[in-house]
């Protein structure tokens, strides 16, 4: 750092900055710019509505997510890929109808009934396809819409024990500040990782821990008895919701035959008010004929009657 130095006047009222105010200023103006960088530039709202044809520009070779050389552990991560983004999305779909309603409390199944719901539903899956193809299309082939949605199925029926979701950005393609992930030992419980670090035990801790084996294996036999519980109710949950998915579907399919239906019939009252009018105009027809002969045949009699007379 430089040494004081004499005032030196820098601006017209007189007032005197040194060498050594300057340097602070300049020191905490780099701060601040870097502490000003672009972080995310895209929004959330503005990701659910971007075109698909930018995902390309969007998602760099280092983004992608990488390819575990096997063919299986490459299929398990496009499973795991597609099973958050699915669930990212139907989470944001979710807030977007809560923040529409303006009810906090509104659930998944009010979101169905509305008119918006269905089709941000589809374009959530095209976007799902587009995103797992352009990750792992290379590896592992293309996939269409009806196949990403096979996947998800398969995932919510057979779900991945100590499945960690991925974040936001990496799955949207997103650029983020460099945050080192870490490894699966960092996500234990303090309980486990105390387990794991053998420590020597005095004769006499070993003596308590033989006395207390049983209740301990009946902690830990609880303990992993409410986990089995947990996952198994948002499995349930997860299902519950799929299932939702499909019944609005068949509503929807419901829906249109029946408007179907109601154009046919339509048609049909048509066709029924023309042939009877026809039918009518028919009638008429033969019922003039019928006393246009009548008249004739009256008029002849009585000329007849007359020329006997």
């Amino acid at each position: 750092r430089p040494k004081k130095m004499a005032g030196i006047p820098l601006f017209r009222d007189g007032s005197v900055k040194t060498e050594e105010d300057s340097y602070d200023v300049l020191l905490r103006s780099e701060m601040g710019n870097r502490s000003e960088s672009p972080m995310m530039s895209a929004t959330w709202e503005q990701e659910m509505e971007m075109d698909l044809a930018e995902v390309e520009g969007i998602v760099s070779h280092k983004e992608r997510a990488p390819v575990a050389p096997k063919l299986t552990d490459a299929r398990s991560a496009r499973a795991d890929f597609v099973f958050d983004l699915a669930n990212l999305y139907l989470a944001k779909i979710h807030e977007r109808e809560t923040i529409r309603s303006g009810d906090p409390l509104l659930n998944m199944d009010h979101c169905r009934k509305s008119l918006s719901f269905v089709p941000e539903r589809n374009q959530m899956w095209i976007k799902v396809t587009e995103r797992c193809n352009v990750r792992f299309g290379e590896a592992l082939g293309t996939l269409n819409v009806e196949q990403i949605k096979k996947i998800f199925g398969n995932r919510l029926a057979r779900p991945k024990k100590n499945h960690i979701p991925s974040r936001p950005e990496d799955l949207l393609g997103l650029p983020s500040a460099s945050v080192p992930i870490d490894s699966p030992s960092s996500y234990r419980t303090p309980d486990q990782r105390s387990d794991s670090v053998p420590a020597e035990t005095p004769p006499s801790a070993k003596k308590i821990k033989l006395a207390d084996s049983s209740t301990a294996s009946t902690s830990v036999s609880d303990r992993v008895q409410s986990l089995l519980n947990q996952n198994q109710s948002s499995g349930d949950s997860m299902e519950s919701l799929m299932r939702a998915f499909d019944r609005s579907d068949e509503i929807t399919g419901l829906k249109e035959q029946l408007i179907e239906k109601d154009k046919e019939i339509d048609r049909l009252k048509k066709l029924i008010i023309k042939m009877s009018d026809s039918h009518l105009h028919q009638m008429d027809s033969a019922m003039d004929m019928f006393k246009k002969a009548l008249r004739d045949q009256t008029a002849q009699d009585i000329i007849n009657a007359l020329q006997i007379k």
